[in-house]
């Protein structure tokens, strides 16, 4: 099961701050990109924070809490549009915010949970749209929650020809490591919080993931368990 209170999850503003980061240095110039996650975050977390509060948000508040309603499609793509473009404002409350985020998401359908899913493996679109698709989903309490994190884990890393130091394709390679280092965080989380589920699916991910940085990053987490 999952935490029933509104805990801040402090893994997802590491991760997105390193997304953040990297985006801001994208048009002068082309950030290093370092070796080590945590220091990514450490290092530009004071100066990226996720916003997701927004005109749209309010219905959270409202009509929308009862968890039988679903959410109208127009309804949906601009609580999305409105988000994404809010992504760069300072948080002010950051409890409610994700409570609003989580509440949101919450209520979509079928259809659209697989719209915000196919958003993150869309390397065409925006990577602020991606960020803030990731991050709703990782609030996304579902049944098929755990199955869909693993499966955009699982998803294969897009193929960059020149990942040098200083380059565009090193960004963007870091930029999609760390949308997958989000989703196992969130894996995590929900281990943590007593789910056997979350807990086999990462231990599978620590095992067996083709790709030897996300599977070390795995393994690291299921180390901290109960430190």
């Amino acid at each position: 099961m999952l935490r029933k209170d509104t805990k801040f999850n402090l893994f997802f503003p590491l991760s997105l701050a390193v997304i953040m980061g990297l985006l801001a240095f994208i048009g002068p110039k082309i950030l290093e990109m370092k070796k080590d996650h945590k220091t990514e975050g450490q290092q530009i977390q004071e100066n990226t924070k996720l916003n997701t509060q927004s005109n749209s948000t309010d219905i959270s508040n409202s009509e929308t809490k009862n968890t039988d309603q679903k959410i109208p499609d127009d309804e949906f793509k601009n609580w999305v549009v409105v988000s994404v473009k809010n992504l760069e404002i300072p948080i002010k409350d950051p409890i409610s915010s994700e409570q609003n985020t989580k509440d949101f998401v919450n209520q979509l359908s079928d259809t659209q949970i697989s719209e915000l899913k196919n958003k993150i493996t869309n390397s065409e679109l925006p990577m602020n749209e991606r960020i803030f698709s990731n991050y709703a989903l990782t609030l996304y309490s579902g049944a098929d929650a755990n199955q869909i994190l693993s499966d955009l884990i699982n998803t294969k890393m897009p193929d960059f020809p020149n990942p040098q130091p200083h380059s565009e394709d090193e960004v963007k390679r870091g930029q999609e490591y760390a949308l997958r280092y989000m989703e196992v965080d969130s894996l995590f989380m929900r281990a943590e919080d007593g789910d056997n589920s979350a807990k086999t699916l990462l231990a599978q991910i620590a095992q067996n993931h083709p790709d030897s940085k996300i599977r070390n990053y795995a393994q690291r987490k299921l180390q901290e368990f109960h430190r």
